[in-house]
């Protein structure tokens, strides 16, 4: 029963480290792109207020998006996520290095 015990605080333990969410509210940086819920392409005007292409995407009612925890954000390979509120997941949107996942600006 013991090992049995540890084994499952052990693993409760790993999965939570492993998980790779913050705490950190977005904040809108001009020059930077980004993307809304995997969709629409935003940037940031010199007020700070993010500015999205309007494009219909299934993923506006996908609840991975819409749902997430407002406040969190996490890494999805060389770009950083946002939950926000009222506007899912926004992502910064930089194009990869497929061999050390470093950000590279789209032109």
């Amino acid at each position: 029963m013991k090992p049995t015990m540890f084994l499952v605080f052990f693993c409760s333990i790993a999965v939570a480290l492993g998980k790779k969410q913050r705490s950190e509210a977005f904040e809108c940086t001009h020059d930077v792109p980004y993307r809304e819920n995997e969709c629409n392409f935003c940037y940031c005007d010199r007020s700070q207020m993010l500015i999205c292409t309007s494009m219909a995407c299934p993923s506006h009612d996908n609840p991975t998006y819409i749902r997430c925890d407002f406040g969190t954000t996490w890494d999805r390979k060389c770009n950083q996520c946002w939950c926000t509120k009222g506007g899912g997941t926004i992502c910064t949107a930089y194009q990869c290095d497929p061999k050390n996942l470093k950000a590279k600006k789209i032109s």
